[in-house]
């Protein structure tokens, strides 16, 4: 099977070989979206990826993850390095900072979307005050104590909804 990956440059979907690293459009790196072998790995329920541009917010959110047996498969402290982890590591939820250095937490969650689309993203911000529609919850980062129990209510309802379509 042919892996389908996809370029962060032009915001296309490519099929191409497996030794094939740069789109032949624009000339960008490509992310693969699956293993090479075609093999999609069903992302484990409690992984997940922080993405925030202060290492302090991503140190204690890690902290409070583990405490609560969530696996942190990866930390970014920006949305291109957000997109390659989640190709890599494939977590089921994603803690998104909304304000980063170069792509914003919105413009992030359109490519995890693209490249991981049952992930669910939770938008982590002191800027915004209400769920964006690019989130599938939203937490102020002043109720950072609050985020553990708000993952574990997703993977409740990522659960409950997996065994309602079987």
């Amino acid at each position: 099977m042919v892996p389908t990956s996809y370029c962060l440059s032009c915001d296309r979907k490519v099929e191409v070989g497996a030794d094939v690293r740069r789109c032949p459009v624009c000339g960008a790196e490509l992310v693969q979206t699956f293993d090479p072998d075609g093999d999609a790995r069903a992302p484990a329920a409690r992984s997940v990826l922080v993405v925030d541009d202060d290492e302090d917010i991503r140190h204690a959110l890690r902290l409070l993850f583990e405490v609560e047996e969530f696996e942190v498969v990866g930390e970014a402290a920006n949305g291109t390095d957000a997109v390659w982890l989640a190709a890599s590591c494939r977590p089921a939820l994603i803690v998104l900072d909304y304000a980063m250095p170069g792509m914003t937490g919105e413009q992030t969650a359109v490519l995890l979307r693209k490249i991981l689309p049952e992930a669910r993203i939770v938008a982590f911000s002191a800027i915004l005050d209400e769920k964006p529609p690019w989130a599938d919850a939203y937490l102020n980062k002043d109720r950072i104590g609050e985020i553990a129990p708000l993952l574990a209510r997703l993977v409740a309802s990522g659960a409950a909804a997996a065994e309602a379509a079987s």
